[in-house]
């Protein structure tokens, strides 16, 4: 009896399954390549933002460093 419920809730829940997947609304070849484009575009903006920001703190640390051996 326990094996029939399994067996009921596994077909329940592809049942589920394929009925939410047919309410996704993918993404047409157009719209993927922009947004693809747009996330390069943000992973090399905030890329340079970190670089630049790594470069002056360490330029700083650098500058007091060679203040404090003075």
């Amino acid at each position: 009896m326990a094996e029939e419920e399994i067996q009921k809730d596994k077909f329940a829940f592809v049942k589920k399954y394929i009925y939410e997947l047919k309410k996704v609304v993918w993404p047409t070849p157009k719209e993927t390549f922009r947004n693809t484009g747009i996330t390069l575009v943000m992973i090399f903006v905030v890329g340079v933002f970190v670089f630049l920001l790594d470069f002056g703190i360490v330029w700083l640390l650098s500058l007091v460093m060679n203040i404090s051996k003075s």
